[in-house]
């Protein structure tokens, strides 16, 4: 983790001197766009607080963004769902050694993410942006049983980073969460026996903590191509890729990539 800041950090540095900050005729004008995604996502994860298996699989998702801004300032809000069978991926090899926790988790997954972007440089033929970020990642990941897993909102600082041709377009983002609400299962609460009586909604209220750096580290990070098809329309491609460790109650470690192609639509 401590290498990938510090690369992040360097390839800032390169782009600031290659750039400048600047306004040009287009600042005034508003723009809106919405998108429609579709793809495979994967999730794999260890929640030691129910098993220290790792639990994996992989399915379609839709996804749903909208994009409003002018100029130097911009926002974005991300609607994902994907309903995915995760398998435990690391099998025992001692036929007698006992397995804690269910051999398969089918889990709904929901994300609903919002960016604001703020233009930092662009270079001087105004075809390279870098822009700072600002999210708010929401993560629920809810199994079938009327349990979940883990249920997170992270705010995140990050930078945008973005190549501007005549009809494509290359983009990056990073962001690193500095600060998490989040809410673990409880799973001793949720047993057979207790089935009956489980209210899924106080176990989350019960369980809900705020956590620093320190007891959440993590980065959201996605590269992207788009291709315009006319004045209005855009074909996009792109990869998401998220990486969550949480040491709070008992070790967490999540990791999800996402492959997707899209249509955009200028409102």
């Amino acid at each position: 983790m401590e290498k990938v800041l510090i690369n992040i950090l360097l390839f800032t540095v390169v782009i600031f001197m290659n750039c400048k900050a600047g306004q040009n005729e287009a600042d005034t004008v508003k723009e809106s766009k919405i998108q429609f995604n579709t793809g495979v996502y994967s999730l794999n994860s260890i929640d030691k607080l129910y098993s220290e298996k790792m639990y994996g699989g992989a399915n379609l998702f839709l996804g749903l963004s909208y994009f409003h801004g002018k100029g130097t300032n911009w926002q974005l809000l991300e609607a994902e769902y994907a309903g995915i069978e995760r398998k435990i991926q690391n099998l025992p090899i001692n036929d007698n050694q006992i397995i804690y926790g269910s051999s398969s988790l089918n889990s709904i997954i929901f994300h609903l993410n919002y960016t604001y972007f703020h233009l930092l440089c662009q270079n001087e033929t105004r075809s390279l942006y870098l822009f700072l970020t600002g999210s708010d990642f929401n993560f629920v990941n809810i199994t079938l049983n009327n349990n979940y897993e883990l249920i997170n909102s992270s705010l995140a600082p990050g930078l945008y980073l973005e190549t501007d041709g005549a009809k494509h377009r290359f983009f990056i983002q990073v962001s690193i969460p500095l600060l998490s609400l989040s809410a673990r299962s409880s799973y001793s609460t949720n047993t057979v026996q207790n089935y009956e009586h489980f209210d899924i909604w106080k176990d989350i209220m019960n369980n809900l903590h705020v956590l620093n750096p320190v007891q959440s580290k993590g980065i959201y990070a996605k590269i992207g191509y788009t291709l315009d098809l006319s004045h209005k329309t855009s074909l996009i491609l792109k990869y998401d890729f998220t990486y969550l460790k949480i040491s709070y109650p008992r070790e967490l470690t999540s990791v999800s990539g996402v492959y997707s192609t899209g249509f955009i639509y200028k409102l």
